[in-house]
């Protein structure tokens, strides 16, 4: 088995993949924190905007209007807790197969920042 690690900057990657979606939510756990990602269709607008909040002690990103066949999303990663004292970091993209079927590629990469001095 070969084992890969990268460093972005000062951040360490710790996990990266993509979730095959034909759904309006993804149920995940990352590292035993609850996460949902949910798809949803904002129709006072045609603007693409995603948001996060606490539900308890689940995370929740919420994607709104994520229709497009090119990727969006959220490139420079952003803090979404904290693990052992360092940063936890996230970013993501999301391509649009089948709107109407709710088809999406939903690729994401978790960093840990550099440890707090």
């Amino acid at each position: 088995m070969i084992e890969v690690t990268a460093v972005v900057g000062n951040m360490e990657v710790v996990a990266s993949g993509a979730i095959h979606v034909c759904g309006e939510s993804i149920i995940a756990k990352v590292n035993g924190m609850g996460m949902e990602i949910k798809f949803i269709v904002d129709s006072s607008t045609s603007e693409t905007k995603f948001y996060t909040r606490l539900d308890g002690n689940t995370l929740v990103l919420t994607l709104s209007n994520f229709f497009s066949a090119l990727p969006e999303g959220q490139f420079e990663p952003n803090v979404v807790g904290f693990v052992d004292g360092r940063s936890l970091l996230m970013a993501f993209s999301v391509v649009t197969f089948d709107k109407d079927r709710f088809a999406r590629l939903f690729s994401y990469t978790f960093y840990l920042g550099a440890e707090n001095q």
